[in-house]
């Protein structure tokens, strides 16, 4: 018997008792209404699973903020401590700079 996982609750059912939503995601993106799509399956006797999958997101569009502190995460302990040694200033002014320079591009993304 095929079954499928539930995109919604996890769950995984039979072929019968999943169905398949296409969402045109292009403007989230900014794209060309077409231009991109995703198929969400969901339980089709679960009117919750109904409901949420309208308006389900594969893909998450991540802000600014989140994305800048992506890439801080990213960088382990080590990286940044020789970053911060070979750079010969004191630490407190660097994390200052860094803190000023995420805070002027979040202004930035406002105002766009």
């Amino acid at each position: 018997m095929i079954s499928w996982i539930c995109h919604i609750c996890g769950d995984k059912r039979p072929d019968d008792k999943i169905n398949v939503r296409s969402l045109d995601t292009s403007k989230e993106f900014g794209l060309k209404d077409g231009t991109m799509s995703q198929n969400v399956r969901y339980c089709n006797d679960n009117p919750d699973c109904i409901e949420k999958s309208k308006n389900y997101q594969h893909i998450k569009k991540k802000s600014l903020y989140e994305a800048a502190q992506d890439v801080v995460l990213e960088s382990s302990e080590e990286e940044i401590d020789e970053i911060i040694r070979e750079s010969g200033e004191d630490p407190k002014e660097i994390v200052k700079r860094g803190r000023k320079a995420i805070e002027d591009a979040l202004r930035k993304a406002k105002k766009k």
